[in-house]
């Protein structure tokens, strides 16, 4: 045991009275934070076979004239991002506070992901309404297949997994697919 001490930085996290300005000194702050461990983060991937990357240049943080134009889901998107991350890494810290347990590969794999999550907040933080708009398509799209490869492993009717997706008043009757039976009214 060594006597040196581990010196340990949590990503930055924004007060619940953050501003939309405000918020732009925040993201400089975690892309700082991020940029500080990318290579040690893709080091250690690579050695572990984890397959994430984060590329040489990391999003740049935009003016504030840009910032305006980002839509309120996506600050809120990012203020909540920014939040959950650092109370996972103060949970994590907690947990494997000793400097054994901090170098334990449950602890580099928790630090692995909160560095990449950082990553993603940042990637995610300037994007404007339409193209938010196109990336809930597209997990809407992977929720919809994931869904219905589900279903058919489970031997669900190609006419079950077609109206699943089609209007709410679709005919189905979902008590009887699923109890066998009518409901009863009450009595």
């Amino acid at each position: 045991m060594s006597n040196e001490e581990t010196v340990v930085y949590s990503p930055p996290c924004p007060n619940p009275g953050v501003t939309q300005f405000r918020m732009l000194h925040y993201l400089s702050l975690l892309r700082d934070w991020v940029e500080e461990r990318r290579d040690w983060a893709n080091h250690e991937a690579a050695s572990r076979d984890i397959p994430m990357a984060m590329p040489i240049d990391l999003p740049k943080v935009r003016d504030f004239e840009f910032y305006k134009n980002v839509s309120i889901g996506s600050v809120i998107m990012t203020y909540n991002g920014m939040v959950q991350l650092r109370q996972y890494y103060d949970t994590l810290f907690s947990q494997h506070e000793g400097e054994r347990t901090w170098g334990s590969e449950v602890a580099i794999r928790g630090q692995l992901a909160c560095v990449f999550r950082g990553y993603r907040i940042l990637t995610e933080a300037f994007l404007l309404p339409e193209q938010i708009e196109f990336q809930v398509a597209k997990q809407q799209q992977f929720i919809r297949q994931t869904r219905h490869n589900m279903l058919r492993q489970l031997g669900a009717s190609e006419d079950f997994i077609q109206n699943l997706d089609g209007d709410e008043d679709s005919g189905l009757d979902f008590d009887s697919l699923f109890n066998g039976e009518q409901p009863s009214g009450p009595e």
